[in-house]
């Protein structure tokens, strides 16, 4: 049986300084947040991240598919 891996990067917003990539297998959802220092400062993208995370959250809540709101986050400057 094959085992599908979903992936799409995001090139997004600041000019290129702040991008996010996603991978999906199995049901597990893996978001990457990539950002260039100093242009941004880890207060900021910590911030924007949590942000992410609240949207997904709330928006998984409401239709009732997270499951275990388990969500792997990995911050990594370049």
């Amino acid at each position: 049986m094959f085992e599908q891996i979903s992936f799409v990067p995001a090139q997004a917003v600041f000019g290129g300084i702040f991008s996010a990539a996603v991978t999906t297998f199995q049901g597990t959802m893996i978001l990457n947040f990539y950002f260039s220092k100093p242009s941004i400062s880890q207060k900021r993208i910590e911030t924007l991240v949590d942000d992410v995370f609240s949207c997904l959250i709330n928006a998984c809540s409401k239709e009732k598919i997270l499951k275990n709101d388990s969500l792997s986050i990995q911050a990594r400057d370049r």
